[in-house]
Parts: C-alpha cells; sequence; structure tokens
C-alpha cells in the first residue's frame, strides 16, 4: 500500500477518461440523429446518439453534420441544389453526398421487382461518376477499397485478388470491368444495384476535397444523379420534389393529341400545373374508359407496354399499379388480361389490340409538347 502510495505521488494520479454532459437544442438532437442514421447504416452496425457525436468530435468532419443538417429538410435541401446547379453555383461536399445518398435510396428501392427500376444506363452513369470523383483521392489506398470492390458484382472484379490488399488501381480497373460488362446487359443478367452506393461512401470518406475540382467532376453527372435522387426521396418520403413553375395564363395551351387505332383510342387531357392524365378508350359493348392520372402510375404503364410479352403463352408482368398476363380464349387464341392492382378491375383484350395501344403510347411521346411536360414532371419524381 505504501509502495503504491509512493508511485502515485511520482507518477500523478491514474488518468480516467472524462465524461463531459451537455444540453443541446431539439434541432442540434435532430442533427445528431440523422448522422447516427448516417454512420449505422454505412457500417452496418447500431450506434447510439452520443457515439455519434464522439465520432464527429474525433474525426473533426463538419461535412457530415452539414449532410444531417441538410438531410432534416430534405426536400428543400435537394430543390436548393438543383437551383444552385441552374445557376452555375458551386454545390458543397455535403450537397454531392445529399444527392449520392439518395441516388443510393433510389437505387436500391424495388430493385428486384416488375416496379419501374432505375435504368441499366443511370447505373452505368453513376459508377462512372464514381470514378470521377475517385480520382480526386490521392491516397493510393485506403481501408474503403475493400468496401467498393465488395459492392461490385463478381463479374466485375474478376482478377483483383484479395480484397483487403486492394488498393486505387484495382478499384479502378473493377469498375471499368462492371461498365464494360453491364453496359451491354443480357436477358436475365444480374444487375450491379449495390455498386450505385459506392458513391455516397467516396464522398463521405474523401477529407477536404477541393470542392472546385469535385463540381468539374461530377457536374457532367448532374442529369442522372438528380433524377435517380428524386427517385429515392418519392420512394422515402411518398412525395415529389415540386418545383416552380412559370405558367401564362393569359396564353390557353394547345390541346394535347389523341389517336385512334382499331377499335382503341388514347386521349391525352391536360391538368393545373402542366401535368395531363392518360385515357383509354377500350373495346367492348359498354366502350369503358380507363384513366391513369399519377406519374408513377403512368411511368409503370409505358414500362408495362415495353417490357411485357404478349405472344408468349404463360407471360407474366406485375408491378405496383398493374399487371398483366396472358390467357388462352376457347378459339386457342391467346389474349391479354390487364388488371388495375387497386381496384381489381381487368380487361381481356385481344393481341391486336394490345398492340393497337402499345402504339397509341409511343407514338404519343413522340409528340414534343408531350415529351416537354413529362420531362417537366419527371424532374419532381425522378426516374420510375
Amino acid at each position: 500500500m505504501a509502495q503504491k502510495t509512493a508511485q502515485q505521488r511520482e507518477t500523478g494520479p491514474a488518468q480516467q477518461q472524462q465524461v463531459v454532459s451537455i444540453r443541446v437544442s431539439e434541432e442540434l438532437r435532430l442533427r445528431l440523429e440523422m448522422l447516427r442514421q448516417l454512420i449505422s447504416l454505412k457500417s452496418g452496425e447500431t450506434i447510439t446518439t452520443s457515439d455519434a457525436a464522439r465520432q464527429l468530435l474525433e474525426s473533426a468532419r463538419g461535412n457530415r453534420l452539414e449532410l444531417a443538417n441538410l438531410l432534416t429538410k430534405p426536400a428543400e435541401s435537394l430543390v436548393n441544389a438543383r437551383h444552385k446547379a441552374g445557376r452555375a453555383e458551386l454545390l458543397s461536399t455535403a450537397e454531392w453526398a445529399l444527392m449520392a445518398w439518395y441516388g443510393w435510396m433510389g437505387a436500391e428501392t424495388y430493385a428486384d421487382t416488375a416496379r419501374t427500376r432505375i435504368s441499366n444506363e443511370s447505373i452505368i452513369g453513376i459508377l462512372r461518376a464514381f470514378l470521377a470523383a475517385y480520382d480526386l483521392r490521392k491516397a493510393k489506398r485506403t481501408r474503403e477499397d475493400a468496401l467498393y470492390l465488395s459492392n461490385l458484382p463478381p463479374e466485375g472484379r474478376e482478377g483483383t485478388g484479395e480484397l483487403r490488399e486492394a488498393g486505387k488501381d484495382e478499384v479502378r480497373r473493377a469498375v471499368n470491368q462492371t461498365i464494360k460488362i453491364f453496359g451491354k446487359p443480357q436477358t436475365g443478367q444480374p444487375r450491379p444495384i449495390q455498386a450505385v452506393q459506392n458513391l455516397y461512401h467516396l464522398l463521405d470518406e474523401l477529407e477536404y476535397p477541393n470542392v472546385v475540382k469535385l463540381n468539374q467532376a461530377l457536374w457532367p453527372y448532374w442529369p442522372i444523379l438528380w433524377r435517380v435522387a428524386a427517385r429515392g426521396h418519392y420512394f422515402r418520403h411518398g412525395k415529389p420534389l415540386s418545383l416552380p413553375r412559370l405558367i401564362d395564363h393569359r396564353v390557353p395551351p394547345p390541346p394535347l393529341p389523341g389517336f385512334r387505332e382499331g377499335e382503341c383510342a388514347l386521349t391525352l387531357t391536360r391538368l393545373p400545373f402542366d401535368t395531363f392524365s392518360v385515357f383509354l378508350h377500350l373495346p367492348s359493348r359498354l366502350a369503358p374508359l380507363f384513366p391513369i392520372s399519377e406519374y408513377p402510375a403512368i411511368a409503370e404503364f409505358r414500362a408495362m407496354l415495353e417490357e411485357f410479352d404478349p405472344n408468349l403463352e404463360d407471360s407474366l408482368w406485375r408491378g405496383y399499379y398493374f399487371s398483366a398476363h396472358t390467357t388462352k380464349a376457347e378459339a386457342s387464341d391467346l389474349m391479354v388480361c390487364f388488371c388495375s392492382e387497386a381496384t381489381g378491375i381487368t380487361f381481356t383484350l385481344s393481341q391486336s389490340d394490345w398492340s393497337a395501344i402499345r402504339n397509341m403510347t409511343r407514338r404519343a411521346w413522340e409528340r414534343s409538347e408531350v415529351r416537354r411536360l413529362w420531362d417537366q414532371w419527371a424532374h419532381e419524381f425522378g426516374e420510375m
């Protein structure tokens, strides 16, 4: 005991970890909670809000707190980022990370269903954006490189060796190989959806990047990043990103076109705020009229027309709003059963009627005014 006391006099008391307790505002607590969710999702481990605050203080990563702040008002933050992009202003690293975060959400939501999915073109575009930002990283190897490779499909990372020994050269080669392989996807080929999250992880990893160079690297991919981020926002929050529109009510807009083919017809009717509804006039003694009014529903309807094969027996397509399948009629002719998932209302159409509806829809979207309204609408909902 005497020996221990003498030792304490020489070396001083044993060091203890200090616990600091502070009172935070509700606004700051909300930001820290959002930061906790970001860190938990990235690491795959559940952490507390206190752990998130500690990691923030230890890393001195102000952009993480900025991102958490942006995520407390996601719609406003995304629209502001779009306004800055429209004015050719620089976006902060946190704002690019916000785009990448919602792009991650947009890519992985409904990735394995027939509901309108993110296109292969968008996946490849985001991978190219990752490479452009990845070139800004100075380190030849970090612990994140193994994560980037693990998110790529096996076909893309062939020949890279052990993940834990991989570095910048291996990551670049694997991403380029993935782009090459999936640039021309084969039928039934799994799509590299998980690779999309690498852009968010990279932007979270970059330490004090040159913001000007970051904007120069990512700006060519803005249209793709926006449409996938808008999609992610819609699926996560159930609301589109409303943008202000200048509509001159003094000049009435021209009517939208109508089409007829065989016994079927398709008309488009303008709605407020530069949107429109699609009406299908179907053949029958009762002459049913089927309306489709929401952007996600119209987008899924168009995808169904393109993806469903009415010439195959037992062909099936099922989405969130609609489903379709083939059935044999008494005369052994294949018929198409088209169903509204919300109401269960089903129409049985001949192959020629189905082909007519598909042809009229294609012709409608070839009209410049329809394309203009559709592209404007797409900015709010994103890729569907």
